[in-house]
């Protein structure tokens, strides 16, 4: 899914038809063995599409301006990310010195190896792994979630998604900041430098599994990611 949206990076993208082939599988909600009789379902029709949130993010200079050596790649609407838009340390010794900025307003500095800004659809990819928050894939939010902060006060904030978020190399970073976008690294950020991050419009149409119980959400956190599960009874739940 993720390389299906990197394929429409720089624009709208057409329904996504997915398909799990053995891995932890959360956003692809059919197994490859049922491939026929799922194609032959959406073709027929109908079905039941699932509008997952992009983000929309550009790369700016020190005057705010599009980085120019970013020119030949970006949209004019920046690059549209599905799971997160990342700044981290990469493989400099020193942390990152991140600043925050919501609506125009400086929210905070961080320094830490990293901080996220995630989707509602990536709240459960490197946001949850770095203690952020799980959003139901609807909920039109935005997720700021620090990876291994220096402050123990540091904590995640949901934003709403009409938020427009800039993440900006601090002036007293010692190193640059490595910026990636679902897991793709796309170059580093110097000193007063930075990423604009807003809500896309063009989110990623999702062919879901048709309603009722058993489907959907609600099953897949508690069967794939054992959500407030126990150790005890952790076998239990995989067999139901």
């Amino acid at each position: 899914m993720l390389h299906a949206s990197a394929l429409f990076s720089q624009g709208e993208c057409p329904p996504v038809l997915c398909f799990s082939m053995g891995s932890l599988g959360f956003l692809l909600p059919f197994p490859i063995e049922s491939f026929v009789d799922v194609l032959r379902g959406t073709l027929a029709g109908p079905v039941s599409i699932l509008y997952r949130m992009r983000l929309a993010c550009t790369p700016l200079d020190d005057s705010g301006n599009v980085l120019a050596r970013c020119n030949r790649t970006l949209a004019p609407r920046g690059w549209q990310v599905m799971n997160e838009v990342a700044l981290n340390r990469g493989a400099h010794s020193h942390l990152a010195v991140l600043d925050a900025y919501l609506n125009g307003e400086r929210l905070t500095t961080g320094i830490a190896d990293g901080l996220l800004l995630s989707t509602p659809t990536g709240s459960t990819a490197y946001n949850l792994s770095s203690g952020g928050p799980i959003a139901h894939p609807e909920a039109d939010v935005l997720l700021l979630t620090p990876v291994a902060p220096r402050s123990l006060s540091f904590r995640p904030v949901v934003l709403p998604g009409s938020a427009r978020v800039r993440l900006q190399i601090g002036a007293r970073a010692r190193a640059p900041a490595l910026l990636s976008l679902d897991g793709r690294d796309v170059g580093e950020l110097n000193v007063g430098e930075s990423v604009d991050v807003r809500r896309s419009p063009w989110p990623i149409p999702c062919i879901e599994r048709g309603g009722g119980p058993g489907t959907g959400w609600v099953k897949d956190i508690n069967s794939l990611l054992l959500f407030n599960t126990g150790f005890v009874n952790s076998r239990e739940v995989r067999d139901r």
